[in-house]
C-alpha cells in the first residue's frame, strides 16, 4: 500500500519526508518492533525509536493512556504553582467568594478578627487570673508571619463572643425553661 502511494505521489510531483513520519504496528495488542516500513527507499522511524509531541502531548511507545492522566496532573500543578510564585499583586488580592448565611459573614469576621488583634497589640499584655504580667508569652500580630497569622485569625474568631448573641441564648434557654 505504501509502494502505491509512493507511485501516486510522484505522478503528482510530491514527496513523502520519511525523517518526519513516525511509524506504529500492533500486532495481538502488542507493538510489533520487526516491522519496518519504508517510503521512497528510506526507512520511516517508529515511534519506540524517536517519540514525537503533537498537540502539547508526547506520543512513544507506550499504548497505555494511564501516564497521561499522571502528566495532566503534573502539568496542572506546576502551573498553579508558577502562578503562586509569580508575585503579581492581583494573584494576591483575588479572594474567593464564601457563601454564608444572611447574618454572619466571612470576610467581615476576619477583618474584625485582624483588628481585634492589632487593638490587643497597641494595649499590650494584661494581667488575668491570679497569674502576674508576664507569666505568659504572647504573640504579637506585627511579629506574626504565614500560618501564624492564619492560626491567630482563627483563633480570636473563636474567641470572640457577641453579647447580642448571648442575649438571644440566654433569652432562649429561660424560655425553654419555663
Amino acid at each position: 500500500m505504501l509502494e502505491r502511494l509512493d507511485v501516486l505521489m510522484a505522478w503528482c510531483r510530491m514527496e513523502f519526508k520519511p525523517k518526519k513520519s513516525r511509524s506504529l504496528s500492533v500486532r495481538k495488542g502488542k507493538i510489533d518492533v520487526m516491522t519496518i516500513f519504508t517510503v521512497a527507499n528510506q526507512h520511516i522511524p517508529t515511534v519506540c525509536q524517536e517519540p514525537f509531541k503533537s498537540l502539547e502531548r508526547w506520543y512513544d511507545s507506550s499504548i497505555k493512556d494511564t501516564k497521561r492522566g499522571l502528566e495532566t496532573v503534573e502539568l496542572a500543578i506546576e502551573g498553579l504553582l508558577a502562578i503562586n510564585r509569580c508575585g503579581l499583586q492581583v494573584v494576591k488580592t483575588v479572594q474567593p467568594t464564601i457563601k454564608t448565611g444572611k447574618k454572619w459573614k466571612v470576610v467581615k469576621a476576619v477583618d474584625d478578627a485582624k483588628e481585634c488583634l492589632k487593638i490587643k497589640e497597641v494595649i499590650g499584655q494584661t494581667q488575668f487570673d491570679h497569674k502576674g504580667i508576664g507569666s505568659s508569652t504572647e504573640k504579637w500580630w506585627s511579629k506574626a508571619e504565614g500560618k501564624e497569622k492564619r492560626d491567630m485569625v482563627i483563633n480570636e474568631n473563636s474567641s470572640m463572643k457577641s453579647p447580642e448573641g448571648f442575649r438571644k441564648q440566654s433569652r432562649t434557654s429561660t424560655e425553654t425553661m419555663d
